[in-house]
């Protein structure tokens, strides 16, 4: 009944689901696009009924898409006219949202706003692979980050229930950044010391066993 104790693991079911869709619908030649569209469709009438899983399937699938037109509209016109073309999307989609729509509209940002956005970006790294460079370790921290956070949360509300603190603390933009300044520096060090030395060892055993069956091949 209710939220279990870690609310956010439902996004791991999710994702399962995701990728063997994602997985299946790659398998499909050059019907992957249609399918791919119609799953976000799909998604689409499911939120938000059952927002869990109808989120899931649009945001997923559209920023597949969003992706797929910029790789097309790249080949085409070109890296630096690609870039000129997600910017202004991106930029006219966020104006209206911000500027003109009455409330937020959460079918605009899952839908255009969110999608150009990734593919302006992905546009600049593009054209300009240098200028996103200095970024790349927001990438790289990403699963320490999404690993770690749930945990650093229940540690952050037993912390300041001890001082005494009361739970709208947790609405104060300042606890926001004292999390994040929290989980940033977490995450770069897990990744420096936990996961890249256990990716390397992985890594190696991999390929001492693929030598090894390699040289007891017959010739």
């Amino acid at each position: 009944k209710g939220w279990s104790y870690n609310a956010p693991i439902w996004s791991v079911s999710i994702e399962v689901l995701l990728y063997a869709s994602f997985f299946v619908i790659c398998l499909a030649g050059r019907w992957r696009w249609l399918y791919a569209a119609a799953v976000a469709c799909l998604g689409l009438l499911l939120y938000p009924g059952s927002y869990k899983i109808g989120s899931g399937l649009l945001c997923f699938y559209m920023g597949g898409l969003a992706y797929a037109l910029l790789v097309h509209l790249r080949r085409r016109a070109g890296s630096a006219m690609a870039l000129v073309i997600t910017t202004g999307i991106a930029t006219a989609a966020w104006v209206y949202q911000i500027h003109v729509a009455p409330s937020v509209n959460v079918y605009l940002v899952m839908c255009l706003c969110f999608p150009a956005t990734l593919a302006m970006l992905a546009a600049a790294g593009m054209h300009r692979p240098a200028l996103m460079r200095s970024t790349a370790w927001v990438g790289d921290i990403s699963y320490a980050s999404y690993l770690l956070h749930f945990p650093l949360q229940l540690v952050f509300a037993l912390v300041l229930d001890s001082l005494g603190f009361v739970r709208e603390v947790f609405y104060q933009p300042w606890i926001m950044l004292l999390f994040f300044a929290v989980l940033v520096p977490l995450s770069l060090a897990c990744h420096r010391w936990f996961e890249r030395p256990v990716q390397r060892y992985l890594r190696a055993r991999w390929l001492a066993g693929v030598s090894q069956a390699s040289k007891q091949m017959p010739a």
